[in-house]
């Protein structure tokens, strides 16, 4: 599944830059269930394929395109603070277990003290609450043998609400902001990630971008120079194939 270009030299990167929703942990389906319970309350309902594809927008987005398709009619403010109302109950409620690489890639990064960071459009009670109770989860069953504190794991947490909504992924600025925040030149970090828009984040920024497919994700277009696999695991098999300066061995607690 991984597109290379085969004689080209690999590039190696000094930082790690996580998405947080579908590529961490499956919240995508959360945020899909969500936005179903929300649009009960109105007597609505989207197709499978309208949730699907609101993944990797901002809710905003999601929002308007609900407006537009199903005639929904509160205002887009008032519909992302309800729908994430709505989500946050929903996630505090969730086993978030982390998806297939991520433990390895977290625990190897983190014992060769290498830069990892998350840049997420969410908003930042979101991603902490996530963050949280992943490595929590991941502490009680003996997983990575890492610290339970987020802040203890990234070295920075870059999120939506630190820019203005039309600034979001797909555009480049939050990805810029946690360069910058992590003292490391865009062109060094290799964005992890698993939509359209936020490869195109990645892309735009100057950044390395490597894609997870997901079963919402798989058909959909991506941005040239993306790389795509099946699964964090298919990286976490070989970091250094993917110019990350640590070994599965190192991965192992």
């Amino acid at each position: 599944m991984e597109h290379a270009c085969k004689g080209a030299t690999l590039m190696r990167y000094d930082a790690l830059l996580f998405d947080f929703d579908g590529l961490l942990m499956d919240t995508e389906a959360i945020h899909i269930v969500a936005w179903e319970v929300y649009l009960k309350e109105y007597g609505l309902r989207a197709t499978e394929e309208q949730l699907a594809h609101g993944v990797g927008m901002t809710d905003a987005r999601v929002a308007e395109n609900f407006k537009a398709m199903l005639g929904l009619k509160p205002a887009i403010s008032k519909i992302v603070s309800d729908k994430a109302d709505i989500y946050y109950r929903m996630l505090g409620e969730a086993d978030l277990r982390p998806l297939p690489g991520v433990v390895d890639l977290l625990a190897g990064g983190t014992k060769a003290g290498f830069a990892l960071g998350v840049c997420s459009s969410s908003q930042s009670r979101e991603v902490e609450l996530g963050l949280r109770r992943m490595l929590e989860g991941m502490s009680r069953r003996g997983e990575g043998n890492l610290p339970a504190d987020p802040r203890k794991v990234f070295r920075h947490i870059c999120c939506g609400d630190v820019v203005e909504a039309t600034r979001r992924k797909p555009e480049p600025d939050l990805y810029l902001l946690a360069a910058k925040a992590m003292g490391v030149a865009p062109g060094k970090c290799l964005a992890l990630e698993d939509s359209p828009s936020g490869s195109k984040a990645a892309v735009a920024a100057g950044m390395g971008c490597v894609c997870a497919l997901t079963r919402y994700t798989r058909n959909m277009e991506f941005p040239e120079g993306v790389r795509k696999v099946n699964s964090l695991a298919e990286v976490a098999a070989d970091p250094e194939r993917f110019g990350l300066p640590f070994s599965r061995a190192s991965a192992v607690p």
